[in-house]
């Protein structure tokens, strides 16, 4: 191969990483910064017990874990906040039926994926709202994990909310 060619083929790699290095900063200077308020709260007949207002970054991830009061069988679904609310974003089940989505479809879309005991339903991106609640009188064993924030809810036997103000 000769030098001319070495260096036209050199000038178009450094051309790539230029431009690969730009996009990076670009992206990073979008998302940078970019924040949402989170409340959790927990009330029982519509008295709040506890209160608290965690900030993320946009996009994070939200792990929603408890035991089907049904099947008895692990869940966990994964939301997402963004600035205008909730999205599902995953649901991992080991058994269908009693509000457990059978389809893609009845969760608002994605893709079923086996992993180990469970089917995943991924991607999903089905906007909630701006406030999520849940009536967890009769959970067992449910857990919020935002980012290191871990909420055991075992003793809060009331109404789950969660909302971006």
């Amino acid at each position: 191969m000769g030098v001319i060619m070495k260096t036209t083929i050199l000038k178009y790699i450094a051309l790539l990483i230029a431009m690969l290095i730009l996009a990076t900063v670009t992206l990073i200077t979008i998302t940078h910064g970019q924040y949402v308020s989170i409340i959790v709260e927990c009330s029982v007949n519509n008295c709040k017990c506890w209160s608290e207002v965690v900030k993320v970054p946009i996009n994070t991830l939200i792990n929603v874990s408890f035991i089907h009061s049904v099947h008895l069988t692990p869940e966990y679904d994964i939301l997402m906040v963004k600035k205008d609310g909730f999205y599902l974003y995953e649901v991992w089940t080991q058994s269908f039926g009693a509000g457990v989505p059978v389809t893609p479809e009845d969760a608002g879309g994605g893709k079923i994926e086996h992993v180990g005991d469970f089917v995943v339903i991924k991607s999903i991106n089905k906007f909630l709202g701006k406030q999520i609640s849940i009536d967890i009188k009769n959970a067992c064993n449910m857990t919020i994990i935002i980012e290191n924030h871990i909420y055991n809810l075992n003793k809060c036997r009331g109404v789950l909310t969660l909302k971006v103000p």
